[in-house]
């Protein structure tokens, strides 16, 4: 049977990253997804995504938002 699948807003932040650790550790196939409105630097959303994939993240997706704010 496979896994179930959910999407996190994922901001880097402690709880989005115990989110993303404990749906995986739980058997979820999570996906990760970070929607930039100009608050993070180029360095800030690398991290993040190098992060979302070590804790357990199948896929990452950086939402650029910025034109919306």
């Amino acid at each position: 049977m496979a896994n179930k699948k959910v999407v996190v807003a994922f901001s880097g932040g402690l709880d989005t990253s115990y989110t993303v650790m404990k749906l995986t550790q739980d058997g979820w196939d999570v996906y990760a997804a970070c929607a930039n409105t100009g608050g993070f630097s180029a360095e800030q959303l690398k991290t993040n995504e190098e992060n979302a994939y070590k804790l357990g993240a199948k896929a990452y997706v950086t939402l650029d938002v910025t034109h919306e704010y």
